[in-house]
């Protein structure tokens, strides 16, 4: 069975230059020209669309290299801003803990003159505690040699 140029161009919903083209290239037992018509025959039109569907898949599959590259590089970028999202949240965070830190060291600072400050008041005031030990002690005795009324006439009947 033979077919016209436009006819083939049609079935393989190609451009009639793609197969003008082909037939160009195939030899010349393959087609005739009758009436400017030009008419391939079955074996001329199988190595055509041998031809053309090899290089439709060939361009599919770059198509669909090119589309895998493409959704590959999306994914990267969104990788890229959820890592600089993470990056930004991790440098506030960090910034809050040095902040925290450094009041910490502040107050360290605070607590270290206070102590300083209750350790010279007591060592000042460790004189004072024994001269009060040493009058408690006085008074001591003294409340116990003062006798109430009822120990006195006790006190005098014993003797």
């Amino acid at each position: 069975m033979e077919m016209t140029i436009k006819q083939l161009a049609d079935e393989l919903g190609v451009n009639k230059r793609k197969i003008i083209y082909r037939v160009k290239k195939l030899p010349h037992n393959l087609y005739t020209k009758r009436n400017n018509v030009v008419y391939i025959t079955e074996e001329g039109i199988k190595k055509i669309t041998d031809e053309i569907s090899k290089n439709m898949s060939s361009t599919q599959k770059s198509d669909n290299d090119t589309e895998k590259k493409n959704d590959y590089e999306k994914s990267l970028i969104e990788q890229l801003e959820i890592k600089d999202q993470q990056i930004r949240i991790l440098q506030n965070a960090l910034e809050t803990q040095q902040k925290l830190l450094d009041q910490q060291q502040q107050l360290s600072a605070e607590d270290k003159i206070v102590i300083k400050e209750l350790q010279s008041q007591i060592a000042l005031n460790e004189p004072m505690k024994e001269y009060y030990s040493i009058h408690e002690n006085n008074n001591d005795k003294k409340n116990k040699e003062i006798r109430k009324w009822y120990q006195f006439w006790i006190h005098k009947t014993n003797n």
